[in-house]
């Protein structure tokens, strides 16, 4: 889906829990993520559209996070 949008090109580093065998929240795969980008979590921003896995996984292990809702219209 990322390839056909044509935003593969705007990240540096994509991890997907298919494919290591470790699903979000698990500290690991964003572990896995600053080590692959050779930085402290800190300085990563994780882009998700999962409320509880994605940003809050993400801000648990202190990266920034970025939550994509395909709820048009709704306020959280």
């Amino acid at each position: 889906m990322l390839a056909a949008f044509h935003v593969t090109k705007f990240f540096d580093l994509m991890i997907f829990s298919e494919e290591v065998g470790i699903r979000k929240p698990d500290r690991k795969i964003f572990n896995m993520a600053a080590c692959g980008l050779m930085v402290t979590p800190c300085e990563v921003v994780h882009v998700g559209d999962n409320l509880k896995s994605d940003a809050c996984g993400a801000k648990n292990v202190g990266f920034k996070a970025v939550h994509l809702s395909s709820e048009e219209g709704v306020a959280r």
